[in-house]
Order: C-alpha cells, then sequence, then structure tokens
C-alpha cells in the first residue's frame, strides 16, 4: 500500500450495530478517539474522491527531508487561528479541538456564502490552492488533523520522511528474527542487524496478535479495546513530547505502533459482532 494513501482519512463508516455497546464500556474522552479507529476503507462520491486526490500529497510543495514547506503550503495552513505557528517543532502537536471545530465551521460558512454569490464576469478566478479550497477538502484536512498517529504521519512526510508500513499482522518469523537474530544456512546465527528499539517494537506488535488470538467472547474483546484505546490516548501525549525535542525516529515507530494498535481495535470491533451474533 502507497504509504501516502495511509495518510488519507477513512470514510468513518462506524459498526453501528456494535458503537454504543463499545462507547458504554469507555470513557467519553475516548468516544471521539473510537470514531477514527473504527473505520473501514473510504467510500467517497465522485467529488469527494478529486478533493481526496487534491489532498493525497498535503502540500504544494515538494517535501525535503528535514525541512517543512511554508505553512501556508500545508493544511496547517488552512486553520491559522488554530495553528498559528504552523506544525511542530514551531508549532504544537497538541492542539485545542473546540477551536480547530470552530475555525472549520466559520471556514465552511464563508464557503457556501462564496459560492452562493451569481458568477459575473469580473469575478476574479483563484487557481486551486490549499488556501483557497472546497467544503470536502477542508472537512477532509479536518478529519485528518483530528486524528493524532495521521497528523503525526503527515508532520514527518512533510519532513520527507515515509513511516515504514505495517499494515499486516508481524509474522512469527519476522519476530524471531527481530529477538534472535536471522539464521544461516548451518543453522548459525548471522549477525543481527535489527536495533533494540526495533526489536522491542516488533515484540510489542506481536504481543498484540496474540492476545488478539486468544480473545473468545465479546466481554474479552471489548476489553482488549478499551485497552487499546487507553494506550492511544497517552500516545498523543507522547508525541506532544517528542515533537517538541524533534525525534523523529522515536514518533515513527510510535507511529507504527499507533497504526498497528487502530487495526487491532477494528479487527475487535468484527470479532466482538460475530461472538454477538451467536
Amino acid at each position: 500500500m502507497n504509504p501516502i494513501r495511509q495518510l488519507m482519512p477513512s470514510g468513518y463508516r462506524f459498526i453501528s450495530q456494535f458503537r454504543l455497546s463499545i462507547c458504554s464500556t469507555v470513557p467519553r474522552c475516548l468516544s471521539t478517539r473510537i470514531s477514527f479507529v473504527l473505520t473501514s476503507e473510504p467510500v467517497l462520491q465522485p467529488r469527494q474522491q478529486q478533493t481526496a486526490s487534491q489532498l493525497r500529497f498535503y502540500t504544494t510543495s515538494k517535501p525535503k527531508s528535514g525541512k517543512l514547506p511554508p505553512v501556508g503550503h500545508t493544511v496547517f495552513g488552512l486553520f491559522p487561528r488554530t495553528f498559528p505557528d504552523g506544525p511542530p517543532p514551531a508549532g504544537r502537536f497538541k492542539f485545542d479541538t473546540v477551536l480547530l471545530k470552530s475555525e472549520l465551521d466559520d471556514l465552511l460558512t464563508k464557503s457556501a456564502s462564496s459560492r452562493s454569490k451569481e458568477f459575473t464576469p469580473t469575478t476574479s478566478i483563484e487557481p486551486p490552492t490549499l488556501s483557497n479550497t472546497d467544503p470536502d477538502l477542508l472537512q477532509l484536512s479536518y478529519t485528518l488533523l483530528l486524528d493524532p498517529i495521521k497528523r503525526a504521519t503527515y508532520i514527518l512526510h512533510l519532513r520527507g520522511i515515509e513511516v515504514k508500513d505495517d499494515t499486516a499482522e508481524v509474522a512469527e518469523e519476522e519476530f524471531n528474527v527481530a529477538m534472535k537474530g536471522p539464521i544461516g544456512p548451518e543453522g548459525q546465527e548471522v549477525e543481527d542487524i535489527v536495533d533494540e528499539a526495533e526489536e522491542k517494537l516488533l515484540g510489542e506488535m506481536y504481543e498484540l496478535d496474540e492476545k488478539v488470538d486468544k480473545v473468545g467472547s465479546t466481554e474479552e474483546a471489548l476489553h482488549l479495546i478499551n485497552e487499546n484505546m487507553h494506550k492511544l490516548e497517552a500516545m498523543e501525549h507522547e508525541l506532544d513530547h517528542l515533537f517538541k525535542e524533534d525525534k523523529l525516529e522515536e514518533i515513527q515507530k510510535i507511529v507504527r505502533l499507533g497504526r498497528h494498535r487502530e487495526r487491532i481495535v477494528r479487527e475487535l470491533m468484527t470479532m466482538s459482532g460475530k461472538y454477538g451474533k451467536k
């Protein structure tokens, strides 16, 4: 899968028959976060597909490794009240979500007002840019910024860094290689090229998959969902600290683990539905 595609906000089709039961088992503060995780592949209308294509690269200038493009060339530039200093490290990673929603509403109102005006020969036609956009692009940008994992992935993309794709389950062979080192043709271990941090990351992913394999009831699935949602909430605080320190390598590992936790939650939601039908 194209790593840039992973940045795209999903279609947010909730698994409605289970949403109420899930939300009733977790604190209210997690309900918004659940909305971002319990998704499937995007289902976009033709106009939205065109807008999604515009947002695919999220910037009007080519990212250069380690250097941020001008704020006005990114989705942060769409919401100057919420992000006056742009993305980290100059700006903040955590932000006021209420302020962002208010700014979005104001922009959508202005957009609707401008679209309702009758076109005249004297009306200026501005080229499509991230600062002069349509409602669909505003909504997609808003959705992207609300999700901490997608937001972090996007910021890394602006720095010219594409995060490794860990969407599939961590294979047992990969885990063993990380923990023990590759095995040579004679059965001897060869030099282990996986660093300690990578070993720890793959180990956590593998343990998560093992926990899912052991789930045998709706109650167990809900408990594991709750556990992962709390972990995802904690990740936002950790990412905020790491972006202030500009520790990009550590941020990448947290993003990878966060993606894996989100995939686990989606899988558990499907499993809880199957158990509920029995």
